[in-house]
């Protein structure tokens, strides 16, 4: 019989020292949740405050158009290739967006294509413009791979008029489309993207069959 008492005992004893280390346990166990989740919001923190850290933005691109076709536009057959500088500022953060004021300058522009009616000959015009009116919503910001949407308007200065003398050398231009932003350094980023590009002269000539196409293009950028 006290065999059989000091089992009990036993059992009982163990069974307490269970119990107290549960509930030594469940308070660590809280505390570390707690302090995981204050150190991912702490570090959810530190990557939106350096998103905007550093908020200007200075990129190289170059792009290139392989036709054109009807959409306001009217000019067949065209092909244009571009290169120049961009400015971006970071404005505000929403979630986990960031939209950007974008001013881009087109250093040189060459357009090719198929001569306006009557005429059907081939012609070519270069010219040099900017767009200082754009705004730029990446997506993902704080990840390497932040999708973005794009809009943006300007002027384009031709060295003729366009599309011949019938037209005007200063023309309007609006671009909207998207890509998508690669980190590359923490300091530099590349960008492939599309964009839908329109040129015309706003009826301010005798003529304006203006040009639609998609433009292609990529990026370098230094923050």
């Amino acid at each position: 019989m006290k065999s059989l008492y000091h089992v009990k005992v036993l059992f009982v004893l163990l069974g307490l020292s269970f119990l107290a280390s549960a509930v030594r346990a469940q308070p660590e166990s809280a505390t570390d949740s707690t302090d995981q989740q204050t150190y991912e919001n702490k570090t959810q923190r530190q990557l939106r405050s350096q998103s905007l850290a550093n908020p200007n933005e200075f990129s190289v691109w170059m792009g290139f158009a392989l036709d054109s076709y009807r959409l306001w536009g009217k000019t067949q057959d065209a092909h244009i290739r571009s290169f120049g500088l961009r400015y971006n500022r970071k404005l505000v953060r929403a979630y986990d967006s960031v939209l950007e004021y974008n001013l881009r300058v087109n250093l040189y522009s060459n357009y090719s294509y198929q001569g306006f009616e009557p005429y059907t000959y081939k012609n070519s015009l270069s010219g040099f413009g900017i767009s200082p009116v754009g705004l730029q919503l990446n997506f993902l910001s704080t990840g390497t791979f932040q999708p973005f949407v794009n809009i943006s308007t300007g002027l384009m200065y031709m060295d003729k008029p366009f599309p011949d003398n019938r037209g005007k050398k200063l023309n309007f231009t609006f671009d909207a489309g998207g890509g998508v932003e690669m980190m590359i350094f923490p300091s530099v980023s590349l960008s492939l993207g599309v964009r839908y590009h329109h040129l015309s002269n706003g009826e301010r000539g005798q003529v304006n069959p203006g040009i639609d196409s998609n433009f292609y293009y990529t990026s370098i950028t230094f923050f």
